[in-house]
């Protein structure tokens, strides 16, 4: 599944991730050791510091996590906050760019330990797909798109000024790793 992908992705290979929530410590630990491969990651996640969710857990915490463990790594991660109004940016979407062909995972999982580890039932659809293909094009398009802005005000830059306190940090891995949680 998702978290194998990013565990096999290699140097040259880049990852578009957009997600509600991104929690999962297995993903996050992923994701830090792909960039020590020299993958590249775009990343727009739900904006929960302006949402219903107190201090920013689990999006800005794992975020800043990610960012912090991989700066020294040839990877570079980019990440974005969805510019949420009232409404909650809801994606949940992966798209693995091989040289040759794109791996794309969409459906109703959130990155976190109760939708990718079965404690929720939770549908996801793989499509492998050639670059020249109308699938490919569309769903790149679409994070494009929301990344760049293009139509619309949809994304704003990253933070790192604003970190959290060491506090949300350890509520934030007691409660993924407990599954004591609503995400």
């Amino acid at each position: 599944g998702v978290t194998d992908e990013i565990k096999n992705s290699v140097f040259g290979d880049k990852i578009l991730i957009a997600q509600f929530y991104l929690a999962d410590r297995i993903v996050v630990r992923e994701i830090i050791k792909a960039t020590k491969r020299g993958v590249n990651f775009d990343i727009i996640l739900n904006n929960s510091i302006t949402s219903n969710q107190s201090g920013g857990i689990p999006n800005k915490t794992a975020a800043n996590e990610i960012l912090d463990k991989s700066r020294k790594n040839p990877g570079i991660i980019t990440l974005r906050w969805y510019n949420n109004g009232e409404e909650q940016f809801h994606t949940k979407l992966m798209l693995v760019k091989k040289p040759d062909y794109l791996i794309a995972f969409g459906g109703s999982g959130n990155f976190t330990r109760h939708n990718l580890r079965d404690f929720n039932l939770e549908s996801e659809l793989k499509v492998t797909a050639p670059y020249n293909s109308d699938f490919s094009n569309e769903v790149l398009d679409y994070f494009d798109r929301i990344w760049t802005n293009r139509d619309g005000d949809f994304t704003l830059d990253y933070d790192m000024a604003k970190k959290d306190a060491g506090f949300n940090n350890f509520l934030y891995k007691f409660i993924e790793k407990s599954g004591f949680s609503a995400f």
